[in-house]
């Protein structure tokens, strides 16, 4: 009998969705009159065969990811899925995966829709979080690198747009299903419940359809940290950081003289030094984060008539967040330095004092010691919640060769973070020593006190020091409204649109009015409030470091300060702790408008012999924006003679600001039929990412923390992102399930945003000025290869392998303003040259089973730290697996393992070995069922 497979359409693909999971190996129903036979196509292969459909259709630049069920995405997060497609890569922080970087362009630069609505972010900036959409709720995923006039054209990388469950789209009749798993931190040694349900019913004439997704989310994942306070700094003995250079009864002192005696801070048998990079401190923590996301999507949809169908959606996610952190770093500021050794640099001879003495110049202090110094140790808490909503309706109407759609939308994000705060208790008379040439990111790290053991561990000897709240609310709401219109001829569609978009941020800052009461550190704590820990910090390093220190509750560390407001003797503290309150300086509220009309056409003829379509038009988008707030100065600081700053600020002072640009954004994109399986395409356009709305506020905070003195603010003034980009590539579709493609882009890109670090000096200490700026330019340039397939022609059982493979390789060149450097070019920010994904799978029978590595290189973080150096992360690589097993057509097992090779964060600053950030998040696992009716 002969036997042909039929490319299923997506009608008939959507239709099937709900067939068994191993049907693709196993459902093969005979045609009664014919020896035809129709293949159902199930599983991983069906939607490999899907996103391949979507691809090669398109007229622009698309790849796709598909549900390959009703109510599973092959992965547990989105964006986890996303960077299997050719050009993706995505950030890790802290293990969870979750930006997009797109070409080589992050979060900021890439636009995210659902069902082609913008929704409000419960973060600073307006990057999407994939975290509110479960899997179930998810069917299909589409990138358009390329854009057109009638997509969203706000987005330098890309605009990816996310289809939710449609019920009208499945198949008649009631169907429901979800999964439970247990998640399993294997640093942390937790497991934690997650689980999801959905629902679809579509009435038997076809015309009403319900849907509704449940789900819960519990994760209690663990970090270990190591970073440094600030970022290395090139030191000299005579800079002010050690005090001063004097002569005391013919010694040389460096540090001061009280009464005839030396209180040195560099010891006599130290080599002077100038320009040594070493740490201000370095810190060793371990983080817990606590998250409870509870989910629900409703979707209802009604065909009036065979023309019009109504849909109306609303969604909803609320997210219980708490995170505590707790670490211990010796202050390299305080005590005696009493052993440097450094590599690189040469000795010279200067006059120090009247003396000739050798002064070692430049180079790195590899280690330490200092004796009678301080250790802090901190502890982050961050109880903050969020809710964020959307609810949407939908009107499309069409008739003959006419289409009119109508869309209108709102969506809030509440964060709510009033509580979170920073705080720190002081060891003093402490001894340490730290040694970075241990082979590991991660330095070696000794610490003891002469007059009681185990001094990290000892809960009886903590000062009282600094209390900062950390805490702040967002509220972001946006109201959209859009009509879309389309007339469908023979050869030739028109499309044109007009819409509407208000976007409003509200940020509300809380400030400590006495963060420094107590940063004497004269008062003794109450030891109850401490408890050892057992954390093992960084145990399969292999580096000797402190491992274990105390731990505390931040909510008793305050009420033992408050209690100490009234015991303590006054003069050990410089006034009383008070609780955070409401700072009008860190509060703003920026609101944008757009207004926006597009026309488009798409023309579907032939070239010769060979089928051609193009698609060309303008968008046109006009934006205001408007920026209220309060600002202050610092109208002095100065030392208080106890290691912190007296910050004396002005008045506060209303502050409004507002803005207006328009673009015109032309596209054009083009598909060649070469032959039935060989597609060529090009594409060419004009586009902008808007500055994130929080960068234009005039919010600000001031903090006087010793060795971070800082100014942190908005910039009202900021342009957009704006490029103007181009890309051709060639696609060979050599069988149904398989696809072989190269495809060349550039971007030229004339202006961005980044982190401008300048200086501002107010009497006797320096700030850090940290404010958004606009960059000079940039190009990007880049190459994409992807090959797909399935290899059907191997003999059973091996016909149930096939691969995903991927890799980009992409160049820039960005020009940044830094203050620390007169020219400064680096690859702009989150771009990794090289980048490379393989994925594997297998499925047959009950089977299913696919591995996923991916590899990135190295890239910029910021063009510049607190410190003015850039700083940069490590390549990264991770191995990722899932298991699946079918027991019947409605109950299926499931195992996942995320980061099965222990891969490690690293991010450095300047130069490879000067670590900026060091993370162990360990492999995380997931065990679960998946079932449905």
């Amino acid at each position: 009998m002969n036997r042909k497979m039929w490319l299923l359409s997506a009608a008939a693909i959507a239709a099937i969705c709900c067939a068994p999971g191993y049907a693709s190996a196993q459902s093969a129903n005979a045609a009664a009159n014919d020896d035809t036979m129709t293949v159902v196509i199930t599983g991983i292969r069906r939607s490999q065969r899907q996103s391949i459909d979507i691809k090669k259709v398109a007229i622009n630049s698309v790849d796709a990811i598909a549900s390959e069920d009703l109510g599973k995405m092959p992965d547990q997060n989105v964006a986890e899925s996303l960077q299997r497609v050719p050009g993706i890569t995505i950030d890790h922080n802290r293990g969870v995966g979750n930006g997009v970087t797109v070409r080589g362009l992050g979060p900021q630069f890439n636009t995210v829709t659902v069902n082609g609505r913008v929704i409000a972010t419960d973060g600073a900036g307006r990057e999407f979080n994939f975290d509110i959409l479960p899997s179930e709720l998810i069917s299909s995923a589409e990138v358009y690198k390329s854009p057109q006039a009638n997509l969203n054209g706000a987005s330098i990388g890309a605009t990816i747009n996310i289809h939710t469950l449609r019920p009208l789209e499945q198949k008649g009749g009631f169907q429901a299903g979800g999964s439970a798993r247990a998640n399993i931190d294997d640093l942390g040694n937790k497991t934690t419940p997650s689980a999801a349900a959905y629902m679809t019913w579509k009435s038997k004439s076809g015309r009403v359809g319900a849907s509704v997704v449940l789900s819960y989310d519990e994760k209690y994942e663990r970090t270990d940290d190591f970073f440094p306070g600030a970022s290395s700094y090139p030191r000299s003995f005579d800079d002010g950081y050690y005090g001063t250079a004097s002569h005391n009864n013919g010694s040389l002192c460096v540090g001061s003289v009280s009464g005839g005696k030396c209180n040195p801070r560099i010891a006599n048998n130290v080599t002077l030094f100038r320009n040594v990079d070493m740490y201000h401190n370095s810190i060793n923590q371990v983080e817990f984060d606590h998250r409870k996301r509870t989910g629900l999507n409703v979707t209802l949809q009604y065909d009036v008539s065979d023309e019009l169908r109504l849909t109306f959606d609303a969604l909803a996610s609320y997210n219980d967040d708490h995170y505590h952190g707790s670490g211990i770093g010796p202050d390299f500021s305080g005590g005696t330095l009493v052993n440097q050794i450094v590599q690189g640099g040469t000795d010279t001879t200067e006059m120090v004092a009247g003396q000739p003495r050798t002064v070692h110049n430049g180079g790195v202090a590899v280690s330490e010691s200092f004796t009678n110094g301080t250790v802090d140790e901190i502890v982050e808490d961050r109880p903050a919640t969020s809710l964020t909503d959307l609810f949407g309706f939908n009107a499309r109407w069409k008739h003959d060769a006419f289409t009119l759609s109508f869309d209108v939308d709102t969506s809030k994000a509440q964060y709510r973070d009033s509580k979170g705060m920073f705080t720190t208790v002081r060891l003093k008379g402490m001894d340490y020593t730290y040694d970075r040439r241990t082979g590991s990111p991660l330095m070696s790290l000794s610490l003891s006190n002469p007059n009681y053991p185990d001094a990290s561990t000892d809960v009886s000897h903590r000062n009282a020091h600094y209390m900062s709240t950390e805490g702040s609310d967002l509220d972001d709401t946006i109201n959209e409204v859009k009509v879309d219109g389309k007339w469908d001829g023979d050869a030739i569609a028109l499309y044109g649109g007009l819409g509407y978009s208000e976007r409003t941020k509200v940020t509300t800052g809380y400030a400590q009015p006495t963060a420094c009461a107590y940063c004497g550190s004269d008062v003794i704590l109450p030891s109850s409030i401490f408890h050892p820990t057992n954390y093992n910090f960084m145990g399969s390093s292999g580096v000797p470091t402190v491992a274990n220190w105390v731990d505390y509750n931040t909510n008793d560390l305050i009420a033992a300060l408050k209690a100490l407001n009234v015991s303590a003797d006054p003069s050990t503290h410089s006034g009383d702790y008070m609780d955070p309150v409401k700072d009008p300086a860190g509060s703003s509220s920026v609101q944008e408008k757009v207004a926006l009309g597009y026309v488009m056409t798409e023309y579907k003829g032939n070239l010769g012999s060979m089928p051609l379509a193009v698609n060309t038009g303008v968008r046109i988008e006009s934006t205001d924006f408007t920026s209220d707030g309060a600002g202050q100065t610092v109208i002095s600081a100065k030392p208080n003679g106890t290691g912190q700053n007296i910050i004396v600020l002005s008045d506060i002072v209303p502050l409004s600001f507002n803005g207006h640009y328009l673009d015109i954004l032309p596209s054009f994109n083009a598909r060649l039929n070469l032959t039935d399986d060989l597609i060529l395409r090009g594409a060419a356009s004009r586009v902008i990412s808007r500055p994130t709305l929080t960068d234009l506020s005039s919010a600000q905070s001031i903090s006087s923390n010793p060795g971070n003195e800082r100014i942190s603010k908005g910039n009202p003034n900021l342009q957009p992102f704006r490029a103007s980009q181009a890309e051709a590539g060639l696609e060979w579709y050599f069988d149904k399930d398989s696809i072989l493609s190269a495809t060349g882009f550039y971007k030229s890109i004339d202006s961005f945003i980044t982190r401008g670090v300048t200086t501002q000096q107010v009497d006797q200490v320096t700030f850090i000025v940290d404010q958004p700026v606009n960059g000079k330019g940039a190009t990007v340039k880049g190459l994409e290869l992807a090959f797909r397939t399935v290899f059907s022609r191997l003999p059973s059982p091996w016909n149930g392998l096939g691969t995903q493979i991927s890799y980009t390789y992409t160049d820039s060149d960005a020009d940044y303003s830094n203050s620390a450097k007169e020219s400064v070019h680096y690859s702009l920010e989150g771009l990794s040259k090289d980048s490379f994904t393989f994925v594997g799978f297998y499925e047959k029978g009950p089977i299913q089973a696919r591995i996923s590595y991916t590899w990135r290189d190295k890239y910029l973080v910021a063009p510049q730290t607190q410190t003015g150096v850039p700083e940069f992360s490590a390549s990264y690589n991770q191995l990722d697996a899932g298991l699946q097993y079918a027991i019947n057509d409605h109950v299926m097992l499931t195992l996942d393992g995320t980061n099965l090779t222990d891969s490690k964060e690293f991010h450095y600053a300047n130069y490879y070995y000067d670590t900026q950030e060091y993370r162990d998040v360990g492999r995380r696992y997931t065990v679960g069922v998946r079932f449905k009716y």
